[in-house]
């Protein structure tokens, strides 16, 4: 795909309706009290509503075609017709609230204030409209990359492999790697027969999507089972999702995995230099903020200690550092857990400018069914924290590319109706824009959101290309990187000579 049929029509910089500077920042709303907060909880009433909407719903979806076809038959569908149009109604408005009550109802708008007596449901036809076109697309989405299929393989492979007699050959499940029962799963490499006794195997680390809400390592397991195949140690954590935590949390719950993996995957036949992280959809959204967060903060800090005069006692402290408001407020979620060096991160539809896709959540009418701005907001200010874009282009001129992961791969499908292509150009653009040499991206025109994950769990057109594209990735090593294991390497011989003189 060129370079100009991506770039045409679509800004390259982050979405600037909240700039740094210059704008008035949204305050960070005040915690609220027990009763206010439970009066803005789900309605008595949202119970009730589904358990008549559910069984109503299913069954004039069945009676559907029946009256399709009478519409068609001269005399019945005098009548048939009227109900057909009667229950295409139905459906679009049943649809609509079946989302919004099992969705919408936890964390309504703050102006609506009959949350204590009636569920929030959308009233609007133009909402209801774009709603359900939003859901057949996902449906056709998930159709179309054979998501039943799949769902039912991960139950056999779930039964059959992971509850075998020889599972724990495979897998060891259920370690605990934080407090509060955060646990993760180590699935073990298959064991190359060239190789020599001892030999460690790269280590894939994978965030699975779930709209911010629903993630389960139990979910990876057709990945991680696939990519141990190739010889990987795979890594797949539960992190806390929403309503239990935000992004704060979600983030500090992946370094927590990540200091987990840096310490124990040798004990798994683990590289703790070959640590690779892999995100796809929001757990790739919450992979690049852990990254770039670190990394910014780190980068600011020193920038402050290089530029910051030492001024005589009884003197004021007048400096000239020019960062950006965003900057100066950002802090690392969860900074009681050290990162390791990661070899490299692998993206796939991920979202990187958060207040772009909140714009087409809002278009498509999913804003308020979507978890993403109850995620990372709901203020401005919370929002931009959340956005690895704009702490990429709010520190551009001070950022260390040295604190970012040496190599970056990121996929995105051209069919992707979710999450648009762009928003993986648009943080290429930014990694570029900051000094780092070692990124790819890769388009696939005919892939979709789910589809692009489907390629990576079962035979698909572009499996093949998926997977030599990703071992290709984690087998590069970037010319920064040798230099740096030959200074590490020549460094450490230096301090075991010392020693041996030493005890001489």
């Amino acid at each position: 795909m060129a370079t100009k049929g991506i770039l045409s029509g679509h800004s390259m910089q982050p979405s600037l309706d909240f700039e740094y500077e210059g704008v008035p920042m949204a305050p960070p709303q005040a915690p609220k009290s027990k009763q206010a907060v439970k009066a803005r909880s789900r309605s008595k009433l949202a119970t009730p509503m589904l358990l008549v909407l559910v069984p109503t719903f299913c069954t004039i979806l069945l009676a559907y075609p029946f009256l399709a076809v009478g519409s068609l038959v001269p005399v019945v569908g005098f009548f048939a017709l009227p109900t057909l149009l009667s229950a295409t109604v139905f459906l679009c408005y049943a649809n609509s609230w079946l989302l919004y009550l099992t969705l919408a109802q936890k964390n309504p708008p703050t102006d609506y204030t009959l949350a204590r007596y009636l569920p929030f449901l959308p009233y609007s036809p133009y909402r209801v409209y774009k709603v359900t076109l939003t859901t057949l697309a996902i449906l056709r989405d998930l159709v179309s990359s054979s998501a039943i299929a799949l769902f039912f393989d991960l139950q056999f492979r779930r039964v059959l492999v992971l509850g075998g007699r020889d599972s724990h050959l495979i897998v060891k499940k259920n370690i605990l790697y934080a407090e509060g029962g955060r646990r993760l799963d180590v699935y073990f490499p298959v064991r190359d027969a060239a190789a020599p006794d001892g030999a460690l195997a790269p280590v894939i680390l994978f965030v699975g999507g779930g709209n911010w809400t629903w993630w389960s390592r139990k979910a990876g397991a057709q990945l991680a089972l696939r990519f141990r195949r190739l010889g990987y140690v795979v890594v797949v954590p539960d992190l806390r999702q929403w309503p239990e935590v935000k992004t704060a949390g979600m983030v500090e719950d992946l370094r927590l995995a990540l200091e987990w993996t840096g310490v124990h995957i040798k004990n798994y036949h683990g590289n703790t230099a070959e640590i690779h992280l892999f995100g796809y959809g929001s757990g790739a959204h919450i992979s690049a903020l852990t990254v770039i967060q670190d990394a910014v903060v780190l980068s600011r800090d020193e920038h402050y200690a290089r530029n910051t005069p030492v001024v005589p006692e009884g003197h004021e402290l007048e400096t000239r550092i020019d960062v950006s408001h965003g900057i100066r407020q950002c802090q690392i979620w969860g900074a009681r857990a050290r990162l390791p060096r990661i070899a490299g991160i692998i993206l796939i539809a991920g979202v990187f400018d958060v207040v772009k896709q909140l714009r087409v959540e809002h278009e498509k009418g999913i804003d308020e069914i979507s978890a993403l701005r109850r995620a990372c907001g709901p203020s401005s200010q919370a929002i931009l924290q959340s956005c690895p874009s704009h702490l990429l282009f709010g520190s551009k001129q001070l950022l260390d590319p040295a604190r970012l992961p040496p190599k970056w791969m990121l996929i995105a499908g051209g069919k992707d109706d979710q999450v648009n292509y762009t928003q993986s150009v648009l943080m290429s653009v930014l990694l570029h824009g900051v000094g780092m040499d070692e990124v790819s991206l890769k388009l696939y025109k005919e892939e979709t959101h789910v589809g692009c994950l489907g390629s990576l769990m079962h035979e698909t057109r572009y499996s093949p290309l998926f997977i030599n594209e990703i071992e290709d990735f984690i087998e590069y090593l970037p010319e920064a990187e040798i230099q740096r294991r030959k200074r590490e390497a020549e460094g450490g011989g230096r301090k075991r000579g010392r020693s041996s003189l030493g005890r001489l």
